[in-house]
């Protein structure tokens, strides 16, 4: 007996997009006039936005000049912010990462090398699903754009679910919707938070190594591919 369902993460995967989110993640923050790099945004691969910028504020941040807008000086600390005592414009600063979000999904970021046609080899062999943290509207563009969503019988998006990953809700989630067990769902995932939850949920794994997680320890994997044209030979080969 073999896989009887895939479920594939969307940002890393399928859309070649992680190089443009931490250049977009970095400049935004910057405009509310604090640092990051690019080590520090790939911590956070797989994580939602909201969770991402909040504890990016709450980790490196104590003070917030009240009263100067977005661009307030900040100040390192050890200590954890208080986001209602500081006045920090946490919300201000999501927001405004949707809109260059939107511009980069409509018209910048691209599928990843071979995604389509690997997803025609497999459409007519296995259900197939997406679990992803992006949220719904940003997600639907990027499937839009590149005509995929005929592709997939389930799409679980970040706000459809409590608890983002490593939490394995959006994968359970997205198997169900499949009508398939865990044990018998293949995930293929980019994100070390990504393989923690599809691991935690009991999914078999499989690794997409690519230029922006080359420093990932994929050890808690089944197997590691870094061309998705082996994807479809390595389901084959599982038998559960």
């Amino acid at each position: 007996m073999g896989v009887r369902g895939i479920i594939w993460d969307l940002d890393g995967v399928l859309l070649d997009s992680e190089g443009y989110h931490i250049e977009a993640e970095i400049a935004t923050v910057k405009k509310f006039g604090f640092h990051i790099t690019p080590a520090i945004t790939k911590e956070y691969l797989g994580v939602k936005l909201d969770d991402y910028f909040r504890d990016l504020v709450r980790r490196f941040y104590t003070q917030v000049r009240i009263g100067e807008g977005p661009r307030a000086s900040l100040h390192n600390s050890e200590r954890p912010v208080n986001l209602g005592e500081s006045e920090f414009p946490v919300e201000e600063m999501i927001g405004e990462h949707r809109k260059t979000l939107r511009r980069y999904y409509q018209k910048i970021i691209p599928l990843m090398p071979h995604s389509r046609e690997v997803l025609l080899e497999l459409k007519d062999q296995y259900p197939m699903g997406i679990a992803t943290s992006r949220e719904r509207e940003l997600a639907d563009i990027a499937l839009g754009r590149f005509r995929l969503f005929h592709f997939f019988n389930a799409i679980v998006y970040g706000d459809d679910v409590s608890c983002g990953k490593p939490d394995p809700e959006v994968f359970l989630t997205a198997a169900r919707n499949l009508g398939v067990s865990p044990a018998e769902a293949v995930v293929i995932e980019d994100s070390p938070i990504g393989l923690k939850a599809a691991r935690n949920g009991g999914f078999l794994l499989i690794a997409f190594r690519a230029a922006h997680n080359l420093d990932v320890d994929f050890s808690i994997t089944d197997t590691v591919v870094d061309d998705l044209r082996k994807v479809p030979q390595c389901i084959q080969k599982i038998v559960l």
